[in-house]
């Protein structure tokens, strides 16, 4: 039996790539729930049809497991993965630093994440300094109106094309969202 979607609990971890590969080789969709650390197991899975990824993660592992998962979801295999969706980042500016070091993969057209932002200015320069390497983005959503104040939204939006407020974006952890996988 092939599955096309994975929910793994936060007790239970991925089991080992190759079992991932040999069986879930066609896996299109994962929704991940757990410590950044156990997330970041990913960095070394292969998931060649994966196309769309939900991460939450627990507030309890801190903004250093939280660059973990960051850095381990640049290092995942999945050639095909189109939609991003990361909740429950205590860290906003350093998750987003940690993707965006390089150039995010082609195939990424939407990244959606929840988080903090304790600097406004910080996120506005590193949206201004990092635009490149998110060209290949058509959505970006942020918590902007939540966190932004109106002129840093309209300049943030200005730095980023494609930028929204997450809120208006599909949100790929909600339970509705098993509907449609």
């Amino acid at each position: 039996m092939k599955w096309e979607s994975l929910f793994p609990s936060q007790t239970a971890p991925l089991p080992p790539s190759g079992w991932i590969l040999a069986n879930w080789g066609v896996l299109r969709g994962a929704l991940c729930r757990g410590r950044p650390a156990a997330l970041a197991a990913l960095g070394a899975c292969q998931f060649p049809a994966l196309e769309t990824l939900g991460m939450t993660l627990c507030s309890d592992g801190g903004p250093a497991e939280e660059l973990e998962a960051a850095q381990a979801l640049r290092r995942m295999a999945a050639p095909n993965l189109r939609s991003i969706d990361v909740h429950g980042v205590s860290d906003l500016l350093g998750f987003l630093d940690a993707l965006t070091q390089a150039r995010l993969p082609p195939t990424w057209s939407s990244l959606r994440m929840d988080g903090r932002v304790e600097d406004e200015g910080r996120l506005l320069a590193m949206l201004g300094e990092r635009a490149v390497a998110m060209a290949s983005l058509s959505h970006l959503g942020l918590p902007l109106g939540d966190e932004l104040s109106l002129g840093g939204e309209a300049h943030a939006k200005a730095c980023v094309e494609g930028l929204a407020d997450r809120e208006e974006l599909r949100d790929l952890l909600t339970p509705g969202v098993y509907d449609t996988w």
